[in-house]
């Protein structure tokens, strides 16, 4: 297992710090219910742009989903409608993830992994255990 690069401490019960096991920098930031409210709608955004993007298109689902009749059984293959959506949540996680980091540290995504010493091994874990905070699924220990 690699070693871990950051530890993220519980300053109260909104304000949380990230210290770095890389160097000696430190970054705080504050639970945000807007932040936490984004995070959550996701899917749902991702779906009305890809439902906008589709109807100025002319484009329906029906035009995605393949109907195969194999032995006298009606199957929908629904890979196409899939691919599509996914590529637009992905879209949307990119763009919060971007605005996530700006609201939380005033600084980039990048710009924050570069000020802690966070190599791209502990880069994901990092963007997991930040939405993690935000949405309340996780509660780091008590700074010292």
């Amino acid at each position: 297992m690699a070693k871990k690069e950051f530890e993220i401490y519980s300053i109260d019960e909104d304000t949380y710090k990230i210290v770095s096991l890389v160097n000696n920098e430190e970054l705080t930031f504050k639970k945000n219910v807007e932040l936490a409210v984004k995070i959550s709608n996701i899917t749902a955004d991702a779906r009305i742009k890809m439902i906008k993007y589709m109807k100025d298109k002319g484009i329906s689902k029906d035009d995605l989903i393949m109907k195969r009749v194999k032995n006298g059984k009606t199957y929908y293959d629904e890979s196409g409608y899939r691919l599509l959506e996914q590529g637009f949540i992905r879209d949307c996680t990119a763009e919060l993830m971007f605005d996530l980091f700006n609201i939380l540290f005033n600084m980039s995504p990048e710009a924050v992994i570069e000020k802690l010493g966070i190599t791209e091994n502990d880069s994901a874990r990092f963007g997991t255990e930040i939405r993690q905070i935000i949405l309340g699924e996780k509660t780091p220990k008590k700074s010292q």
